[in-house]
């Protein structure tokens, strides 16, 4: 019975994934949970506020899109955004 290769290749490249993060010190281990539960926990109240939002019935997404995006070319960047809010 012949093995797959592909599943060889990605079990290898996990393997290795997981021995540099045991290379990683307990301090950056600490860091790097840290960042990932407060990336988390951010992510969980953008989408609480966004089911908000979507609840309120005068809420138009795409009016909204159009007021943040000055320069009307589809996309809303980070200096539009800062602008915006100022």
């Amino acid at each position: 019975m012949r093995k797959s290769t592909t599943s060889g290749r990605l079990g290898g490249a996990s393997q290795k994934t997981a021995s540099k993060v045991g290379q990683l010190s307990h301090e950056m281990q600490q860091q790097l949970k840290r960042l990932l539960l407060t990336m988390s926990k951010g992510e969980k109240s953008i989408e609480r506020q966004r089911q908000k939002l979507a609840k309120c019935g005068k809420f138009e997404p795409y009016a909204a899109f159009m007021r943040v995006d000055r320069d009307e070319n589809g996309v809303v960047g980070s200096v539009e955004i800062l602008r915006f809010l100022r």
